[in-house]
């Protein structure tokens, strides 16, 4: 029984001696075929032989090598010859082996399924003790977090990077209010990028980036100078959670002003609705410094009647 493609040859040498022209030929065969017809080259191909002459139907044999390198044999070559040398690129195996570049690639990726890895390059390699005690530290993290939910707060990480130590400026830096009559402004020249970059060592924490610390120009990176930089941090920390203090007391002041304020109010006391109480804001005033009028309007603010509110600036 005759294969697919030799019955269409069969065909495409009728067309041609039926007086069919190739355009017309194909589109037979596309029609009775389908999908599995042969491409329009190779109809246009195969027609122009059947006119030169040729009588075989069937491809001619090919001696030099077979129709295809990717054989069982090829395939188990290429696997152990590449798990001996795992560096070796895809042409060294192809020339090894003898074989094309793409059958060798085809191999590696369909059948072996492997990929290129390259190796990830590190500052240097821990040893076993090293990586116990990072182990360990990264465990007891974890068991804070668990226990404390706002541990991350109290985290400081510490980084470097380096920037080029220039000010890029723009159109709008430049830019002037002209009158119609005004000169034509000059050209400015758009700066480039320093030689010289600044290395700068930060520390950030769950809100953001906190110090800042850039590194003088010709200064080495040493003990010496972090013990210098970290003791900066333990000052900025110190003032920053000074005003942390600050901020809470004041926001407990005010809250608790606005409950004695309200509660005042409700009771229908002689106490004034504001948002401190008549009796605070004098009592803390008159003692930095006692003036009669000061207690001429406490008098009177005491004498008012419930509902009525004073306004103290």
């Amino acid at each position: 029984m005759l294969s697919v493609n030799v019955e269409q040859h069969v065909n495409v040498k009728f067309c041609l001696k039926l007086g069919k022209s190739a355009t017309e030929t194909y589109d037979l065969l596309k029609k009775v075929y389908g999908d599995e017809c042969l491409s329009r080259t190779q109809v246009f191909e195969r027609l122009k032989r059947f006119k030169e002459g040729r009588e075989e139907i069937e491809d001619y044999q090919r001696h030099d090598r077979p129709s295809t390198s990717k054989t069982g044999a090829n395939i188990e070559k290429v696997g152990e010859f590449v798990r001996q040398r795992r560096g070796l690129s895809i042409r060294a195996v192809a020339e090894f082996i003898n074989i094309d570049k793409e059958t060798v690639r085809q191999i590696l990726h369909n059948n072996f399924n492997m990929k290129k890895v390259c190796s990830k390059m590190v500052p240097r390699l821990l040893t076993p003790e090293q990586k116990e005690i990072r182990m360990n530290i990264c465990a007891d993290i974890l068991q804070n977090i668990e226990n404390d939910p706002n541990f991350l707060e109290n985290v400081i990480t510490c980084g470097e990077s380096w920037f080029f130590q220039y000010d890029p400026d723009s159109k709008r830096n430049f830019m002037l209010r002209e009158e119609p009559h005004s000169p034509r402004q000059k050209k400015k020249t758009r700066q480039s990028k320093s030689k010289f970059k600044a290395m700068t060592i930060f520390f950030s924490d769950i809100q953001g980036i906190g110090h800042v610390d850039w590194v003088p120009e010709g200064q080495t990176v040493n003990q010496v100078y972090y013990k210098e930089v970290l003791a900066n941090l333990c000052e900025w920390m110190k003032r920053r959670r000074r005003r942390r203090r600050i901020r809470r007391r004041r926001r407990r002041r005010r809250r608790k002003r606005r409950r004695r304020g309200g509660e005042g109010g409700d009771d229908g006391g002689d106490d004034l609705k504001c948002g401190r109480t008549a009796r605070e804001f004098f009592t803390k005033t008159t003692r930095r410094h006692t003036t009669p009028c000061l207690s001429r309007l406490f008098d009177k603010a005491q004498d008012h009647r419930a509902g009525t509110s004073i306004v103290l600036t």
